[in-house]
């Protein structure tokens, strides 16, 4: 699962409103998708609303592998925005087994390696 952060700008409201605001990604899951009563201030606003991603192709480092990218879009009464992303993990593996333990950085299931 992963937790998806927004901010958004709520220049169309000049006092506290109430409304609908609803998330959908264009990735496999059941929970692709969430909807949330939220109070939009005026001026920026930050939510965390948690989306499942199943089955998502990994974005890869820079030169071992596809950088593949999927749209979440956010919907605020009329307004829309949409946003590419992509998928990894990252993850520090500080005992790597060899006969030199040490710390290295993993991502998407890849050694990196070091410099």
């Amino acid at each position: 699962m992963c937790t998806s952060i927004f901010s958004l700008f709520s220049s169309y409201a000049s006092v506290a409103e109430s409304t609908d605001l609803d998330v959908t990604g264009n990735w496999k899951g059941d929970k692709a998708s969430i909807s949330a009563f939220v109070k939009l201030e005026p001026g920026e606003n930050t939510f965390n609303l948690p989306l499942e991603a199943m089955d998502v192709d990994l974005w890869w480092p820079a030169g071992y592998g596809e950088q593949i990218m999927y749209n979440m879009t956010a919907t605020v009464d009329a307004s829309r925005m949409t946003r590419a992303l992509g998928f990894r993990s990252v993850r520090l593996q500080t005992d790597s087994g060899d006969a030199m333990p040490g710390q290295q950085w993993v991502c998407s299931g890849l050694v990196c390696p070091h410099e």
